[in-house]
């Protein structure tokens, strides 16, 4: 009997980016000329020893070998025009000893965009980052050398302390070559220069964990196996506990050009800790994703393709679950994007926030929102007093509307260090003039800007800068900008001026606002991923009462262009195609509700 909490899926959100492959779709797209974020310096030493058994699931996950190989011997599976130099081999002492762990860390996290490898520091953590690091700095140690180097070492070199070689930020500064020339200038006479090299391979494991996996380059599959998938169930708040008992889904998709297809859905208990599904068909060609429940909240694995290697013969997808914080102080907003299009009926607004929750815990309300217990709030974006909300980007079925606070209130919850994205479209009523204000709820540490069409609406503010002319989503927009940070209950004001009828006849199209290309303009940068990137979550939302609302404004915005077109202040052939668009969204709600309510 399938859980139904598993069975609805809420919000499904697939994005694909190759890191190198034959026509380089590891170079991010461009989507608009927004200042790039600023690229992570070498601050940031390992917090704990790099695990590169780790790092070489991390590399042929993440499609590091399309450029790299395999094995790190730097032959790119497909060299077709020279467009690319050949990337250097990880396997040649000559290519690798002189730089630290840390080069490799930054190089991993900044990218190489002269040799067009993309930056990672979106896509992987940190922890992620230097097992890569690690597991491709140490890729040509062999298990011999490090077992001889550990005899010489023992023998040859005893008090040995040009360097702490157990500790791991230390080591993550010292490159082969340095612990080379100090070991050298010790050791014995007798001793020939490879011997020297293996006790560096030795030594080099001192600060690791998982030192046994070296040199090991992770197998994918190719075709489908019969497997277990298994998982432990871990805390990642510090202090916190895990459920002892319960259901764990797994979840099976296949993504298609007609989106993602649900393949398959088995049950499970925990036990000891951890779950297993037995004699599952692991397919290359399928994404593999466990579900449990703590605390009334969904935590899901990360989405193993079936193509990535296993382990003891094992798909693994350990679940990692949080305890909670509703403190406002763990979020900040990364990025905020504001576009305001004219139109003959007022001002069309789509503003999208990017959230980041610092915490160690997963950040949501501790009672929930509705009388099943089943919707829980998040984040909270508020809107300028007047405004009616039109729709959202994503899932309206996550997001619950407080008319009367002018605000929105997202019940997905966000986890620690996620980087998290809010869209909602909004009506502004608007004649000749308008001051807009709005308080922003979080701290915004990064970059607000808003994008204003057509250029002939004029904007005013003490704050926001003009920037130039952008294009988005092929609509020309004047962009303002302001890079200082705002605090949590500051407001984000502008003044508007210009009749929006004569605004609006000087738009390059129909007005219409791109929610679509405003969601990547303001998340450039910020979420691009290497490999399946897959969220779910359960639909507890009430659909009707959002059905409802959206209904109201789009019958409110019906209205509105009708007493336009009556007053003679909107053209007709305009006129007749918004209307047409408007009643077509209007027709697919009611179809919608009315089949709903058979």
């Amino acid at each position: 009997m399938r859980n139904p909490l598993f069975i609805t899926v809420a919000c499904i959100s697939v994005l694909l980016l190759a890191a190198c492959d034959a026509n380089l779709a590891g170079e991010p797209e461009i989507v608009a000329t927004i200042p790039p974020l600023p690229t992570e310096v070498a601050a940031g030493l390992p917090a704990m020893a790099p695990d590169p058994e780790r790092g070489a699931l991390v590399y042929v996950q993440n499609n590091c070998a399309a450029c790299h190989g395999i094995n790190g011997a730097g032959i790119r599976q497909e060299l077709e025009d020279g467009r690319v130099l050949q990337p250097p081999s990880l396997l040649d002492r000559e290519n690798v000893v002189s730089d630290t762990p840390a080069d490799y860390y930054d190089i991993i996290t900044n990218g190489n965009i002269a040799n067009l490898m993309p930056p990672w520091s979106q896509q992987l953590d940190a922890e992620e980052r230097w097992a890569v690091a690690l597991h491709n700095y140490t890729l040509r140690y062999s298990p011999d050398d490090i077992q001889q180097g550990e005899v010489l070492f023992t023998e040859q070199f005893a008090g040995f302390d040009a360097f702490d070689l157990t500790n791991t930020q230390v080591m993550a500064e010292v490159s082969d070559q340095q612990l080379y020339d100090a070991l050298r200038e010790t050791s014995p006479d007798a001793l020939t220069d490879d011997d020297v090299w293996q006790t560096v391979a030795y030594v080099r494991t001192l600060s690791l964990q998982n030192a046994d996996a070296i040199g090991r380059v992770a197998e994918v599959l190719t075709e489908p196996v019969e497997a277990s998938v298994v998982g432990e169930i871990v805390s990642g708040t510090l202090g916190g506990e895990v459920p002892t008992d319960g259901p764990v889904n797994l979840i099976v998709l296949r993504e298609s050009a007609q989106g993602i297809e649900l393949v398959d859905e088995l049950e499970t208990t925990i036990s000891d800790g951890g779950f297993e599904f037995e004699d599952v068909t692991i397919d290359p060609e399928l994404t593999y994703v466990a579900v449990t429940v703590y605390r009334d909240r969904q935590f899901i694995s990360d989405p193993q393709p079936g193509s990535a290697p296993l382990s003891d013969g094992n798909l693994p997808v350990p679940i990692e679950v949080f305890e909670f914080t509703e403190d406002p102080e763990v979020l900040s907003i990364e990025r905020m994007v504001i576009q305001i299009s004219a139109e003959e009926t007022g001002l069309r607004v789509a503003q999208v926030a990017t959230f980041r929750n610092e915490s160690d815990r997963l950040f949501t309300s501790s009672q929930p929102l509705n009388a099943e217990g089943t919707q829980f709030g998040s984040t909270v974006m508020f809107m300028p007093p007047g405004a009616v909300v039109a729709g959202f980007g994503g899932d309206p079925q996550r997001y619950i509307v407080s008319e009367e606070d002018f605000a929105v209130i997202d019940t997905q919850p966000i986890r620690p260090g996620e980087e998290h994205v809010m869209q909602v479209v909004y009506i502004l009523p608007y004649d000749d003039g308008a001051i807009i204000e709005q308080p922003v709820a979080y701290d915004v540490d990064g970059i607000v800007r808003l994008l204003v069409r057509p250029q002939g609406l004029n904007l005013q503010s003490d704050r926001f800068l003009f920037n130039g002319i952008t294009e988005v989503g092929g609509d020309v927009y004047a962009e303002y900008g302001y890079d200082n940070g705002l605090l949590r209950g500051d407001l984000v004001r502008y003044e508007l001026g210009g009749t929006a009828a004569e605004a609006a006849a000087r738009t390059v199209n129909d007005g219409s606002s791109n929610l679509f290309s405003i969601i990547l303009f303001a998340i450039s940068g910020v979420t691009g991923v290497a490999a399946v990137g897959l969220w779910l979550y359960g639909r507890s939302a009430n659909p009707e009462k959002q059905r409802n609302r959206e209904i109201d404004a789009l019958v409110a915005q019906i209205a509105a262009l009708d007493d336009a077109h009556d007053k003679g202040t909107l053209n007709h052939d305009l006129w007749h195609k918004q209307r047409n668009e408007l009643k077509a969204q209007l027709k697919a709600l009611m179809e919608s509700k009315a089949a709903n309510e058979q």
